[in-house]
């Protein structure tokens, strides 16, 4: 049972696509599900306002993290020239990187920022 639940990704095997699908099924279910009024739950309707707007969710995000990238850099006294002139720039190989904790955090931030946009542009 333990070898079955060990996935690896390389070399391919059976459980991850399975894996993948389970999760992906579970989060559309709850994402879907429907109050005694038919209506979807907090979590669908949140979901439907990015569903509804993609190209402009996908423009806005990018820009919102390059800005984010350049902003966080700035405050942590990184370089940025890399962020400014494109592959012109010579990138780093230190003293750039974050923890996960802190990706996740802006990760997070970007989603609730953009969520505002997309709201007021579908309508």
């Amino acid at each position: 049972m333990i070898s079955f639940l060990n996935v690896a990704k390389y070399p391919p095997s059976l459980p991850v696509p399975t894996d993948d699908a389970g999760a992906d099924a579970d989060g559309a279910g709850m994402a879907r599900s429907r109050d005694a009024g038919g209506r979807l739950n907090a979590l669908g309707r949140w979901i439907l306002v990015f569903g509804r707007v993609p190209l402009f969710y996908y423009v806005l995000h990018v820009f919102l993290i390059h800005l984010m990238a350049l902003a966080v850099a700035v405050v942590c006294h990184q370089p940025t020239d890399w962020l400014l002139h494109g592959r012109s720039g010579r990138l780093p190989t230190h003293g750039i990187w974050h923890g996960l904790p802190f990706v996740y955090a802006m990760w997070a931030f970007a989603i609730v920022f953009l969520y505002f946009p997309c709201a007021w542009s579908r309508t």
